[in-house]
């Protein structure tokens, strides 16, 4: 994807350019940086990222490029949470009902790229990036703990409209499909009933 620079030359994303930047992102966050970045921390990242790949992006389209990034996570992240849809990572195909390309077509345009070429970049890392892990913690509430109260559903909604979610896909949870959908059902589920519960707080306002 494209873009123009402050002169209104285009400026293109080749799929390595793209990963590069990820990479620079990525060595941010392990080393304990948030992902709300300072300017100087982005104009870094761009000398970092210039040194590289030789393309002086700069600040402005760097971080319209992570923020396109975090929704390209995000809406895959629903996806994998739908029940039904299963993801082979190998061949990086998504399967998926008819009905549910259709419904999602419609609110993203992201999902006909999912539907057609999986998903282009490693999940896991910007699962990382975004920190998303933590929202699905939170969301996957334990049958054994006792339910979630307004305030905190209200927090977990929070989190999944600014994060989304992520679906931990790398761990032994990939060998046990029917765990893996249980879990994707279950946040799914979650998220579901807190946006519903909105919804009704609203009409009564």
């Amino acid at each position: 994807m494209g873009g123009k620079s402050e002169k209104g030359e285009v400026m293109e994303w080749p799929a390595a350019n793209t990963k590069a930047f990820i990479e620079k992102i990525y060595e941010r966050v392990k080393n304990g940086q948030l992902q709300t970045f300072k300017t100087t921390t982005w104009e870094e990242i761009n000398k970092d990222l210039f040194e590289m790949i030789q393309t002086n992006y700069g600040v402005d389209k760097l971080k319209s490029k992570f923020n396109r990034l975090r929704q390209i996570h995000r809406d895959f992240s629903t996806l994998l949470a739908r029940t039904g849809v299963t993801w082979e990572m190998e061949s990086n195909k998504v399967n998926a009902l008819d009905e549910v390309w259709d419904e999602l077509i419609k609110k993203g345009r992201h999902y006909k790229n999912f539907k057609k070429h999986g998903f282009e970049y490693d999940y896991d890392i910007l699962g990382d990036i975004f920190n998303s892990s933590t929202t699905t913690g939170k969301l996957s509430h334990a049958y054994t703990q006792d339910p979630p109260n307004f305030d905190e559903e209200r927090a977990m909604e929070g989190d999944f409209l600014t994060k989304g979610i992520h679906i931990n896909v790398s761990d032994d949870e990939k060998d046990d499909i029917k765990g893996l959908r249980h879990k994707r059902k279950e946040i799914f589920l979650q998220v579901s009933i807190v946006v519903k519960r909105e919804k009704l707080l609203t009409k009564r306002c």
